[in-house]
């Protein structure tokens, strides 16, 4: 094809046709750039084609990310609950107390036993690969892009208030043995599975494995110090605020967040 275009080209010159030559040339020319421009178009498609799929990659891996969260934040927001219930209730029982006397180990052994929560095993390993990537500066729809970043951000801030409640847990927890002999025989027969457990309410106790055994027979208080009590109460107080702020705000509105993801993942990339 060259040989046959350049024996045109020289016998346009040779013809003296300078003119013709030049208008041949010129349309040469046209056509190589029409043709790099083909190319280039062509690889652009190919280029738009892989970045779809990659993306449509991307939003369904996403979404079963956030339905894991969401599970995990299912469990969480139970077990926040269970744990401010049984505060709350340990709270109004001390608060009514004018003796230590008047107190009952089983009781207050009960109603302090759920002060923490599983730390949330957040999903990240896509939306960072997503960023890592650089397909991220691809997702076109800004309100995706806010949803990602403040749901991400979220994530982080409930990490530093596990860390927070776990202290306060603690402090708690250390408080309370001052107070509760925790030496029952089969002691797990007296701790349902709250954590797993829908929470409307305290259970009542008179219907677990062996309370009114213990009850009947109680422990001793490990103090005759209403104020030892009052003291542990206290840091309850504090406990309870947290959980219940995670339980009732921060863990629906995760919730929330990750839902709405989903739905415009699914409407953005058609993601099942």
């Amino acid at each position: 094809m060259l040989r046959f275009f350049r024996q045109i080209r020289q016998k346009l010159i040779e013809q003296d046709k300078v003119r013709k030559y030049l208008l041949y040339a010129l349309g040469e020319i046209a056509l190589v750039m029409i043709g790099i421009l083909l190319a280039l178009q062509v690889n652009n498609w190919n280029e738009q084609r892989r970045l779809s799929k990659e993306l449509d990659s991307f939003a369904s891996a996403m979404i079963n990310d956030l339905e894991n969260d969401i599970t995990a934040l299912d469990i969480g927001i139970r077990q926040t609950k269970a744990a401010y219930l049984l505060l709350d209730s340990l709270i109004t029982y001390s608060r009514d107390l004018q003796n230590i006397n008047e107190a009952s180990n089983i009781d207050i052994y009960l109603l302090s036993s759920r002060n923490s929560y599983r730390a949330i095993a957040w999903s990240r390993s896509t939306f960072e690969e997503l960023k890592n990537s650089g397909a991220l500066r691809y997702v076109e729809n800004d309100s995706l892009l806010s949803l990602l970043n403040r749901y991400e951000a979220l994530t982080y801030h409930l990490d530093k208030d596990l860390v927070y409640d776990d202290e306060s847990a603690k402090i708690f927890g250390s408080s309370i043995r001052k107070v509760i002999d925790s030496n029952y025989p089969q002691s797990a027969n007296l701790l349902p599975n709250w954590y797993n457990m829908p929470v409307d309410g305290i259970p009542n106790f008179n219907t677990l494995e062996d309370y009114q055994k213990y009850r009947s027979n109680d422990l001793e208080l490990l103090t005759d110090n209403l104020n030892e009590l009052k003291i542990a109460v206290n840091h309850a107080i504090a406990l309870s605020f947290g959980m219940r702020i995670r339980a009732e705000n921060e863990f629906p509105n995760a919730k929330i967040m990750a839902a709405q993801i989903i739905q415009l993942l699914r409407k953005e990339y058609g993601s099942k």
